[in-house]
């Protein structure tokens, strides 16, 4: 397809930078006349900033291009599988390499082994889009022992689909070295069989960790007083694999900095342990603004820790402004107005406290939309009540 390109990449000409879609038909590209980047910007729609960079991203190696290669048959591969236009161009611009590979050699197997196993067209657009390494590693060596192994754990393609989604370089890392050992650390310590393809389904990247700072982890969670056995075992793994030492210390200094005492966060940690992964400017944020304008204690805003996870714009602010509303015109006690205000699903808070008092208090309604950061979303959730209109 291409000779080693050893001039200046954007100065080559392709002879027909018009090139009409893809045909898997078309004839090899004369390699005299062949400029990379033009063929990238002509055929695969890159912009010819995106089509330099791709070009930059092939060695020396790769740049040796036989001309016997149809780039053309590629792009046609690619289309004749549903992927659009602008995922076609994103795979390209992401691994450029594809355009060397032969399609019924190369791409074609790893295709029909990955619809085989249920993945869709739409779901292997986006997969490859993410990491196109799911193309470019090898079927036999890689991708189906890796499947084959996941199945040991996840028993049904459909959960290996779901893994894959969550984490697409499932199935092109060697799993023998870098989860098995993980595995089995779980197991040894009587984590149980669900809860260790719980982890494998939605979070495969902490059985991912290193075998010894995987071990590390699962010391210091047993030190902490989690059972093996218990669902917060494996939240736990899940908060440290993804809070360093040093950012859980910032934290710990956060929540303290608000008198709670060491004791009382830990055990606070204990019973939700995904308190932990909130960002230090959002712990300092939330608890400001629980602390000191609702004036509720520390402890208690600890003691219910999952208040810290929502959004202040899309969910506290809202229902305070609406409640301040409420407690004003004595529509509601001190008493109600609790943790459990913000635990609500959006629906049941609208029809609990907006709904039941739009026709004689419309201010509580105006309150909320002037508080939301996202108005449009709500008053369309809105528009679903006959009153609405």
């Amino acid at each position: 397809m291409f000779r080693l390109i050893t001039r200046n990449l954007s100065t080559l000409q392709i002879k027909n930078p018009r090139n009409p879609a893809p045909s898997p038909n078309s004839n090899p590209i004369d390699p005299s006349s062949f400029s990379f980047v033009s063929y990238l910007t002509a055929s695969c729609g890159l912009s010819p900033e995106k089509a330099l960079a791709a070009a930059k991203k092939l060695t020396p190696k790769s740049n040796s291009i036989e001309a016997k290669r149809n780039p053309d048959a590629v792009l046609a591969f690619f289309a004749s599988h549903g992927f659009t236009k602008d995922q076609i161009s994103k795979l390209i611009a992401a691994s450029p390499c594809l355009l060397l590979c032969s399609p019924n050699g190369n791409l074609k197997p790893k295709m029909e082994f990955y619809l085989g196993a249920g993945f869709s067209s739409s779901d292997l657009a986006k997969l490859f889009g993410s990491d196109t390494q799911l193309l470019l590693s090898s079927l036999k060596t890689r991708i189906i022992p890796s499947f084959n192994f996941l199945r040991t754990i996840l028993h049904s393609d459909k959960d290996i689909i779901t893994a894959v989604k969550y984490t697409p370089w499932l199935l092109h890392l060697d799993l023998q070295k870098n989860m098995v050992p993980n595995v089995d650390l779980l197991h040894s310590l009587g984590v149980p069989e669900r809860r260790i393809s719980g982890l494998a389904k939605f979070h495969a990247d902490v059985l991912l960790r290193k075998t010894e700072k995987f071990r590390r982890m699962t010391e210091r969670v047993i030190e902490m007083g989690f059972r093996p056995a218990h669902h917060s075992f494996t939240v736990a793994l899940r908060c440290f694999s993804a809070v360093s030492a040093a950012t859980w210390e910032a934290k710990m200094a956060t929540f303290k900095s608000f008198g709670v005492p060491e004791d009382e966060i830990l055990l606070a940690f204990k019973k939700q342990p995904l308190m932990m992964t909130v960002s230090e400017q959002k712990i300092k944020k939330s608890m400001a603004l629980f602390v000191s304008k609702l004036n509720w204690k520390p402890e208690y805003v600890l003691a219910n820790s999952l208040l810290l996870k929502f959004s202040l714009e899309r969910r506290i602010l809202p229902r305070i402004s609406c409640c301040d509303v409420l407690l004003s015109k004595g529509l509601m006690s001190d008493k109600a107005f609790n943790y459990q205000v913000f635990w609500l699903s959006e629906r049941r808070f609208f029809e609990t406290y907006v709904l039941r008092f739009q026709e004689e208090h419309p201010q509580v309604l105006e309150a909320y939309l002037s508080s939301m950061k996202q108005e449009c979303k709500t008053r369309q959730m809105l528009s679903s009540f006959v009153w609405w209109t």
